[in-house]
């Protein structure tokens, strides 16, 4: 049987390349507190609220767990400023690469690999 030939990487989000976790809590923090909402994410919270998949899907549960009732639109917005302040967050910060991941792209370029990048966001 012949070896599969690696033609490609994809990384499926910037959390696989560096730690993102606690600029997105912060972010969200601060969109939640721009849109007047007194919800304040620590740690642990944020940690327990990632087990759900999609921000927008998070604040759509709170909205109603809560009573805020926020609508679409609303919890749109908020995504969207949380979005704005995350990238603002990573592109200002010094985090590096996580381990491994510097090793992993300079080998697969060197074999001629393709790397890419693929988001949702």
């Amino acid at each position: 049987m012949q070896k599969p030939i690696t033609k490609a990487i994809f990384f499926g989000s910037l959390g696989a390349l560096i730690e993102t976790s606690d600029i997105q809590r912060r972010a969200y923090n601060e969109a939640l507190k721009e849109s007047g909402l007194d919800w304040i994410w620590d740690t642990k919270t944020y940690s327990e609220l990632l087990e759900m998949s999609g921000g927008k899907d998070r604040l759509s549960m709170l909205s109603a767990a809560t009573g805020r009732r926020l609508s679409a639109d609303q919890i749109s917005s908020i995504h969207a400023r949380k979005t704005e302040l995350a990238c603002a967050g990573v592109i200002n910060s010094e985090i590096g690469l996580r381990p491994g991941v510097s090793t992993l792209i300079e080998a697969a370029k060197s074999q001629g690999i393709k790397v890419g990048f693929v988001t949702t966001t």
